[in-house]
């Protein structure tokens, strides 16, 4: 029975065997649906003329493609032909039980072959462009097909079933590609002509020397004596050749085509060998065309779950500092990557009761900032009718500890702002101290040492201390992506030069912040930034006025 597989999309993979006329396309009513936005709800028709099925689009809004060419008139389908529908692919095969999937590969373990080589050739490194007409169509069907489907296993059948058609002395044809770098050759086409089922032998000795020599080699059976009839042997009984040839593209190798000789049919030839090698050289291309758009794709997706991790994190972050009548708030946030593993946030406790959280969680990238928008959430909602610091800190570190996976954890120090009386409260969980500058401008350390990171030992508690804040008095949160920057002599910022930019007095908390992270940007200039950078500064206007 004839069936379809899909080779691209959600589905790829899903198989549809047929026995009479059928529709394709995007309707319900379809015979086999193809889900495609851009496909019609009829969009083409298979059905039988004699013995041979043919395809016909049914004047759908974007065409059929068979092989990468549209069609205009009903069309007789071959096997391993590609129908492309919308934006999805078909392959077609005339019988359902003799899929390529029926076919097997066996090695054969043997003495170096070298005393059976007949003809060697080596490969061109940068092959001169196709001039026989077979490979110069080659290429133009090959362009076709890449334009509807990027399968590295469905361009391989389709090229080597032309190699078949153009060495007519081959009985099966073999591909072996190296999936990974360092890693083994793994079979990846095994066809016969007509699509027919194939159990194929090779010889790993053979290939190394195909492989290591550069070089298309031909190498025969001098003979069967000494071999049982039967046996598992890679020249098997009677005179066969077999002609072996290295994939390569820019001087890269990527694995080895073997034909195999008709029985009787006489040793390879030299012309085949050279359309054997023509035919490897765009297999090669074909293979790293396919393999770098992989890579892109790849880059895409990671590119579009930065972009979405990100919006996630803005999502999350303040938009803007809060507004409080005689207070300020300013913030400077870089992320040493597309997105970051710091957070910071202002919360509205009760009418006379803001916190403020400055935090950096475990790691960097998509994880960390996925991990930092829960931490972010759970402090939001556990600081919920609370006004202590300490205690806000345990309740989001026992949310944390029941959800975390993989070890991640935050360190974090919240501070809670009486705006009425200017008493601040503060609280740290493993996370470095803040720094209070006054209004007569001396600087210090705030807080207290002692608090582990939120999200590690389920009934963690958290030292907490008070100060007040004086009119004119500023209070600065910062990561250790402050501190911990380096020149180019591998000096760190240090505390000692971050409580000296914070000391100066005068201008606004806006100026300060601002100063500060162009001061650490002026001592690491030439470096790359290693950590993300958060500075998180509040304070009380002079005098109390906003």
């Amino acid at each position: 029975m004839p069936v379809l597989t899909l080779q691209n999309g959600e589905r790829a993979g899903a198989a549809f065997p047929f026995d009479r006329p059928v529709v394709l396309g995007r309707g319900r009513r379809a015979d086999i649906v193809v889900d495609d936005p851009s496909a019609s709800r009829r969009h083409a028709q298979i059905e039988l003329h004699g013995r041979e099925w043919q395809l016909n689009d049914l004047d759908s809004a974007n065409g059929t493609h068979l092989n990468g060419r549209p069609i205009s008139r009903p069309t007789t389908i071959r096997p391993g032909d590609l129908i492309g529908i919308g934006g999805l692919t078909l392959r077609y095969e005339p019988d359902s039980k003799k899929e390529p999937a029926d076919s097997t590969v066996f090695f054969v373990e043997e003495e170096s072959p070298e005393s059976q080589i007949i003809l060697s050739k080596p490969v061109e490194l940068d092959p001169p462009l196709a001039s026989d007409p077979r490979q110069a169509q080659l290429l133009i069907r090959l362009a076709e097909i890449l334009g509807t489907a990027f399968q590295e296993h469905a361009v391989l059948d389709f090229v080597i079933d032309e190699l078949l058609k153009a060495a007519p002395r081959a009985e099966r044809g073999l591909v072996l590609v190296y999936e990974d770098e360092g890693g083994e050759l793994v079979p990846s086409s095994i066809r016969a002509p007509g699509g027919a089922p194939a159990r194929v032998g090779y010889s790993r000795t053979l290939m190394k020397q195909a492989l290591a020599r550069r070089e298309g080699l031909v190498i025969i059976d001098a003979g069967s004596e000494g071999k049982a009839a039967g046996s598992d042997s890679l020249l098997l009984m009677g005179l066969r050749s077999v002609l072996c040839v290295p994939i390569t593209f820019r001087n890269e190798i990527f694995g080895v085509v073997q034909l195999d000789g008709r029985s009787g049919s006489g040793p390879f030839t030299e012309s085949e060998l050279a359309t054997a090698l023509g035919f490897a050289a765009q297999i090669g291309m074909t293979i790293a065309y396919v393999r770098l758009h992989k890579r892109e794709l790849k880059r895409e997706l990671l590119d579009r779950d930065l972009t979405l991790a990100r919006r996630v994190q803005q999502d999350f972050l303040p938009q803007r500092p809060p507004e409080v009548p005689g207070y300020g708030f300013s913030v400077e946030y870089t992320p040493a990557q597309a997105v970051g593993g710091d957070f910071f946030d202002f919360i509205q406790l009760s009418p006379t009761h803001v916190a403020v959280i400055a935090g950096d969680v475990s790691g960097k990238g998509v994880s960390a900032a996925i991990f930092g928008a829960r931490v972010t959430s759970d402090f939001r909602y556990q600081s919920v009718g609370q006004t202590s610091p300490a205690m806000i800190l345990e309740r989001v570190n026992k949310s944390l500890t029941h959800v975390s996976r993989d070890g991640m954890f935050a360190t974090a120090v919240v501070a809670v702002i009486d705006t009425t009386t200017g008493q601040l409260e503060i609280a740290t969980a493993g996370h470095p101290l803040g720094v209070l500058r006054a209004a007569s401008g001396w600087a210090r350390l705030v807080g207290a040492t002692g608090g582990p990171p939120i999200g590690i030992r389920d009934r963690a508690t958290f030292p907490q201390t008070s100060h007040p804040l004086a009119p004119g008095d500023t209070v600065v949160f910062y990561s250790d992506g402050v501190t911990e920057a380096v020149n180019v002599g591998d000096d760190q910022y240090g505390n000692e030069r971050l409580l000296g930019a914070i000391r100066p007095a005068g201008g606004s908390i806006r100026e300060l912040t601002r100063a500060l992270a162009d001061d650490v940007a002026r001592f690491s200039q030439g470096c790359e930034q290693r950590d993300d950078i958060t500075i998180v500064a509040f304070g009380r206007s002079p005098e109390g006025r906003p």
